[in-house]
Order: structure tokens, then C-alpha cells, then sequence
């Protein structure tokens, strides 16, 4: 018997071959049989006081429950029944609503993994909110959970009402796992509890899976500081001396994960507000901001994860949630905006209206300050959807404002994740919106399209659309984050590159000069 990877007890031995020994197959010791038996069947999980140890016990649930969808469907594949038959193939007809209703482009191993870490992290924030994890329950738990979180809630009911036997065994364990997590232990004095927990996940669930989708953590002192000096530009330059507690400010990270960004615009609003007006007034401005604060994020896992660390600051500030909800949306934010008018009106309202909302952000909320943590790849193509390629007869995609005339050879460095999140903050605050086109980006990315020929489109843009702009490097030695030589910067501010205090002043490409004074 092993547990965690780990064997427990000795092993009992049993005499002549499983496969052909029939009645004459004997056990050496009865009674140790017996015992070891009855200590699998009456195992039950421990109390979890740890993220650590949160970690240790559903990522591996998590992962074999991933494995258990990808063999369902394989088994529905050969099967003769019809596609919407949901006796036969339900798990075919979940994927087909999947993907229309959220990911388009999602195969059969996405949506396993979407499936998986939908309704562990589901149930986690179940449990957060103080609603009792009972076996079979999900239906239940998911109506529960709709009151505040309707797209978890409604994702965690269509996926589990139509669960086979084969799903039994890992539901269960995986829920009376949960059900023993000790949050107030693990949150007290723990500022950065939630801040790791979906990084630690992956790092035992899927390694490989977090480095193709660029989930790593961005160190907290580093955010704070684009935070800062994003609301110092706002501020600043765009003659909002509030700031994000400024109503007409909209703020927006297009690559959420587990939410650090916005959560610490909210902290930065609840601080301000203390301290210029008391503490009672903090909750009344975190109530207003939380209108003006929008995510995106592409997997369920590091979504519910910031909707539980978002939850969980408002009732500290005792701030309620928005009639709505949160403004936080599981979606690609590479995808098409205007793509709704091209599906029929789907059943599952709340995954429709989140795509809805979603989409509506996207095509026609002007934001003043997109602030966030891009995924990086640099083998990205064709997975940069709207942003990469529009179909024939269409306008020119948005890539297109970063190419450089006799540059072709030179852009295959375009073709990164990264690039992709530039271009869609950069249309999203000054392009997509003519009648406001005020406002600030600020990312913080590798430093190649700021040094190398590929990037001199990019540049280009830049220097035509933006009054002013700061690169501010960062040396490996004064980093602490996992992928070496990332480069924070922002606009506006004036075009010039500096350091932090532990790294070196570069200067680049100081040809760039502001052509125009719009306040970007």
C-alpha cells in the first residue's frame, strides 16, 4: 500500500501467479492481508493546515481526474451513438459546449484539463465561502456557489451532472480531501497564502503544462511597483488626481492568473482611502473600484483562485460583491470579440452571459491602464487568434501596426505570446476607442522587442502613438522571478531607459522621440 508515493507497512505476499493460480493462489499471512485491508478501506484524509501540504493532496486528484476525462472521451469516440446522445457520450456533448461557449479552439486534452481544474478549484472556493462539502453534492454546491461566483457555480453543476461510475472514486476523494482544509489556519498571518498556491499547484500537478502557458509567479515587491507607478502616470499625466479611486479610471489585466495585479490596485484604494479619509471610507471605495476592475484569464484553476483572493479582500475591507459579480472572466483575450453574433443563443445562460460580458469588455469598454504579467512563448504562432490572423476579406490583423516595411525576415519574433499581449493593450487603450484614447500600459516582458531588429515595428508604433514611455531593466541579480532578463515598462513617461537599484542603466534605442501630445 502506498499513500503520497510513499509505501505503508510492510508488503503482503501471496503464493503461486495472479493470472493462473486460481483456488490454489494462498496468502502467507492471513492476518496481515486482513490488516492492511482495513487500514486502506478506513483511511481518511488529515487535517490540511498547510498550502504545501493543500498542494500534496489535489494535485494528484486533480491530475488523475484529468486522465479519467481523456480516457472517457477516447471511449465515446468509438462509440456509434450520435454526438448529442448524452446518455451514450455525455462527456462529448460537455466538450462541444466548451468550446463554444468559452474556448473554441480547445482539443480534447484542453478540455480534460479544463474539466479537471474546473471542479477542484470550484470546490475549493466552495469551501472558502463556508458551503459544506457533501459527497454527490455538486449539483447542489454549484447552486450555492452561483449566488456570488455563477460562472464556478454553473461550470461545477454542467460538469458533474452527468458523471459516470468511473468518476466515483476520484470525486470523492478529492472532495473529502478538501472538506479538511483549514483556511482560517492557512490564511492567518499568511499575507501570500493564495499568492503561490496555484504556482505550488501546477508545479506538482503539471510542470510542463505551467511552463507552456507561462504560469509563473511575479514577485509581490514588483507588482507593487508597476502598480505605483502606473497610478503615478494616471495621476500624472492624465490629470486623474485620484487615481484608480478615480471613477472614470477603468483598469484592466488581460492575463489575470491568480489576480496579483488587480488585487493590489485594490489594496493600493483601500490604503489611499484610509488614510485621506478614514477607515470607514475604504469600503465604499473598494465598492466603486470594484465596477472599474476587469480580468481576464484563459484556465478555471488560477480564475477561481483570484476569485476566491478577491473574495476574500472585500470581506476583509467589508466591501460587498457588485450585484453582477466580480468583472472577472474566464475567456481567451487573444479571441475575437465580435465573434457572439456567429454562435446561436446557447442554454447555459451564465456561461453565455460570461462569454457575453467578456466580449462586450473587450470591443467597447474603453480602459485608461492595462497593467499585467504576459505569458511568454516564442513558438506562438497560430495561437494568437484575432490579435495574429483575420480570415480573407477582412481588415489587416492586429499584428500588422508591428511590422516594419522590409523587416520580413527579421519578425519571425512576433510570433511570441508575449508580443501578442502588447499588441492587444496597446489597440485596447489607444486604438479600439477613438472618442478616448487617453491612457497607460504597462508590462512587464522580455527585453528583445526593445533591443533587437524584429522589434522595430514595435518601436515604431510606439513612437507614433505614445507621448512618452520608460523601459526600466531589470538584472537577473536584482529579479527574483523564474525566467531571467524580464523588462518592466510602462507608458507614458518620458522616452528614456533606466535601472532599478540593482541593475544597470542601458540605454535604448534612443532614436525614440514622441511625435504627438494626446496624453498617451
Amino acid at each position: 500500500m502506498f499513500r503520497h508515493g510513499e509505501q505503508v507497512g510492510d508488503p503482503v505476499f501471496f503464493r503461486g501467479a495472479l493470472s493462473s493460480a486460481g483456488e490454489r493462489l494462498a496468502l502467507d499471512n492471513p492476518i496481515a492481508f486482513d490488516a492492511l485491508l482495513k487500514q486502506f478501506l478506513r483511511w481518511s484524509p488529515p487535517r490540511i493546515a498547510q498550502v504545501s501540504r493543500l498542494v500534496q493532496h489535489i494535485a494528484p486528484l486533480c491530475r488523475l481526474l484529468r486522465a479519467t476525462v481523456v480516457e472517457q472521451l477516447g471511449f465515446e469516440a468509438r462509440s456509434s451513438a450520435p454526438d448529442d446522445d448524452v446518455r451514450a457520450r455525455p462527456f462529448t456533448g460537455l466538450r462541444n459546449d466548451w468550446r463554444r461557449l468559452l474556448f473554441p479552439t480547445a482539443d480534447d486534452a484542453t478540455f480534460a484539463d479544463g474539466y479537471a481544474q474546473s471542479i477542484t478549484f470550484a470546490l475549493l472556493l466552495a469551501h472558502t465561502e463556508g458551503i459544506e462539502l457533501e459527497l454527490n453534492s455538486f449539483h447542489e454546491i454549484g447552486r450555492r456557489l452561483d449566488a456570488d461566483h455563477a460562472l464556478i457555480g454553473k461550470a461545477l453543476q454542467l460538469l458533474t451532472d452527468n458523471i459516470n461510475e468511473r468518476f466515483t472514486v476520484t470525486l470523492d476523494l478529492l472532495t473529502r480531501s478538501i472538506a479538511k482544509v483549514d483556511w482560517e489556519v492557512i490564511r492567518s498571518g499568511n499575507r501570500d497564502a493564495y499568492l503561490h498556491l496555484y504556482e505550488h499547484f501546477l508545479t506538482v500537478y503539471d510542470p510542463a503544462l505551467r511552463q507552456q502557458s507561462g504560469s509563473y509567479y511575479t514577485p509581490h515587491e514588483i507588482v507593487e511597483e508597476m502598480v505605483r507607478l502606473t497610478e503615478d502616470v494616471v495621476r500624472t499625466r492624465l490629470g486623474q488626481e485620484d487615481g484608480f479611486g478615480a471613477d472614470e479610471v477603468k483598469i484592466i489585466d488581460p492575463a489575470m492568473g491568480t489576480g496579483t495585479f488587480l488585487h493590489t490596485v485594490i489594496e493600493r484604494v483601500a490604503e489611499q482611502a484610509t488614510r485621506h479619509h478614514g477607515q470607514a471610507m475604504a469600503r465604499d471605495a473598494i465598492s466603486r473600484l470594484a465596477t472599474r476592475l476587469f480580468g481576464f484569464e484563459l484556465q478555471m484553476g488560477p480564475f477561481a483562485v483570484a476569485e476566491l483572493r478577491a473574495s476574500d479582500l472585500l470581506k476583509r475591507y467589508g466591501a460587498p460583491l457588485p450585484r453582477s459579480g466580480l468583472s472577472f472572466f474566464v475567456t481567451d483575450t487573444l479571441d475575437n470579440p465580435f465573434v457572439e453574433e456567429e454562435y446561436l443563443a446557447s442554454t447555459y445562460d451564465a456561461l453565455a452571459d460570461s462569454r457575453r460580458r467578456a466580449n462586450r469588455i473587450k470591443a467597447r469598454t474603453p480602459v485608461t491602464a492595462v497593467v499585467t504579467n504576459p505569458p511568454y512563448d516564442d513558438r506562438a504562432e497560430d495561437r494568437g487568434g484575432w490579435v495574429e490572423k483575420r480570415p480573407a476579406g477582412q481588415e489587416p490583423p492586429l499584428l500588422d501596426a508591428f511590422r516594419y516595411p522590409g523587416n520580413g525576415r527579421y519578425e519571425h519574433v512576433l510570433k511570441n505570446m508575449y508580443v501578442y499581449f502588447w499588441r492587444w493593450a496597446t489597440w485596447k487603450v489607444f486604438d479600439a476607442h477613438p472618442e478616448d484614447r487617453h491612457g497607460v500600459v504597462c508590462l512587464i516582458t522580455p527585453s528583445g522587442w526593445a533591443t533587437g531588429p524584429g522589434g522595430r515595428g514595435m518601436r515604431d508604433y510606439l513612437r507614433r502613438t505614445c507621448d512618452e514611455g520608460w523601459i526600466i531593466n531589470l538584472s537577473p541579480a536584482g529579479l527574483r522571478a523564474p525566467v531571467p532578463n524580464r523588462v518592466f515598462r510602462a507608458w507614458p513617461s518620458p522616452w528614456r531607459s533606466t535601472s532599478s537599484s540593482a541593475g544597470r542603466t542601458r540605454y535604448v534605442d534612443r532614436a525614440i522621440r514622441p511625435s504627438s501630445t494626446t496624453g498617451r
